[in-house]
């Protein structure tokens, strides 16, 4: 054997070797990146009319899928779909559809808003429930019109939505008692899973 056939064998040994080492298990590596880390339960609260009606908003812990290319999709990208959240939630708090890594459309799951009520005050309150807005969705709130006893606590049904992993959410609420309008922006900030549980509504 010469000299440069040596050469060219030695060199294409290597060459086995590197593309031996991109193993499909390194090509996969990088995949565990792919899933976005999960948004923690949210929660904030609001006092209406002269602090005697306390309002809490939580939204419940969320993780967007990871989404698999659809078949005869190009390439095999596995994470959220590019522009998922697109024009953004339409009024009500409908699911927004996304495009999947290959082309197909999905819908995202939703998230869940619980907005609950609770008497601080001496005498019962008749409450009506003017607005519930936010990146959510703007919602029909169930129900519209609400009477609490004193230290009594209620809740609105739960109202959905998606808007992807958060880490504040603002709700517009507005309230009205005898013919008086009071609105408040609620910041619901991420809290722990025990306070998460301890916010469950009370109906």
């Amino acid at each position: 054997m010469s000299f440069a056939s040596l050469r060219l064998f030695v060199l294409g040994g290597a060459f086995l070797s590197l593309v031996a080492c991109s193993s499909p298990s390194d090509r996969r590596r990088p995949q565990a990146a792919d899933r976005s880390p999960p948004q923690p339960s949210l929660a904030g609260t609001a006092t209406y009319f002269a602090g005697n009606v306390r309002a809490t908003a939580t939204l419940n812990a969320f993780r967007l899928p990871r989404l698999e290319s659809a078949p005869g999709g190009e390439g095999g990208s596995r994470g959220p779909a590019r522009g998922a959240f697109g024009g953004g939630p339409p009024p009500g708090g409908g699911a927004p559809a996304g495009r999947g890594a290959g082309g197909g459309m999905m819908r995202l799951p939703r998230q869940s808003l619980t907005v609950t009520f609770h008497n601080d005050g001496p005498v019962p309150v008749t409450l009506a429930v003017i607005a519930v807005k936010s990146l959510l969705g703007s919602f029909v709130p169930v129900p519209e019109v609400l009477t609490l006893e004193p230290g009594a606590t209620t809740a609105l049904e739960s109202m959905r939505g998606s808007a992807g992993n958060l880490s504040r959410l603002d709700l517009n609420l507005t309230l009205r008692r005898d013919d008086v309008d009071e609105t408040h922006t609620i910041t619901l900030a991420p809290i722990a899973a025990d306070d998460a549980a301890d916010q469950s509504p009370v109906r």
